[in-house]
């Protein structure tokens, strides 16, 4: 039939252009646009700008005294949406998506933890490199871009152990 070779034609170009968007992104990553932030904002705008199936209870634990920060909202918006995206991918039955912010010391931390699986030590060695993804249709370089974005702020990025599904943790600086 030819309206469902169109269509497969049409999907796979999608796909291959989200791969050429991302290796282009990744590839060219400008320097931030720094302007204080509030975390409680962005995350706020990070959980609804994209659908979480109703399976997943999502819970927002904010700590008041959080300072702004000083970042590029649209890396730090891409890099906690690469995150929640990851999560709300971990678990396809449902569970529970945790995003909190807190500070610690001269840090603010952003951790996304979920119910899912959790992560095997074999693919914890390999998260952050470029190109290798778990996903069948995954690129493989979401976490590497968002690593590029958090390190460009002169923070970290990284999964932590968990007694139950992963969590990782974003690490900021407080202050300009």
């Amino acid at each position: 039939d030819v309206d469902a070779a169109i269509g497969i034609i049409q999907e796979e170009i999608r796909h291959a252009d989200a791969i050429v968007a991302a290796l282009l992104d990744y590839a060219r990553v400008r320097q931030p646009r720094r302007q204080p932030i509030s975390l409680a904002e962005l995350t706020d705008h990070v959980l609804g700008a994209h659908r979480i199936p109703s399976t997943v209870n999502v819970r927002r634990v904010i700590d008041e005294h959080v300072p702004p920060v000083c970042a590029d909202a649209g890396q730090l918006s891409d890099a906690l949406l690469e995150l929640v995206l990851n999560a709300v991918d971990a678990m396809p039955e449902g569970g529970t998506l945790l995003v909190e912010v807190s500070a610690q010391g001269s840090w603010v931390v952003i951790a996304v933890s979920d119910t899912g699986p959790g992560i095997s030590p074999q693919l914890e060695a390999r998260l952050f490199e470029p190109l290798h993804s778990t996903k069948p249709l995954g690129v493989g370089l979401g976490l590497v871009t968002a690593r590029t974005f958090i390190e460009a702020h002169g923070g970290s990025i990284g999964a932590v152990r968990s007694e139950k599904g992963a969590r990782f943790e974003i690490r900021l600086p407080v202050g300009p």
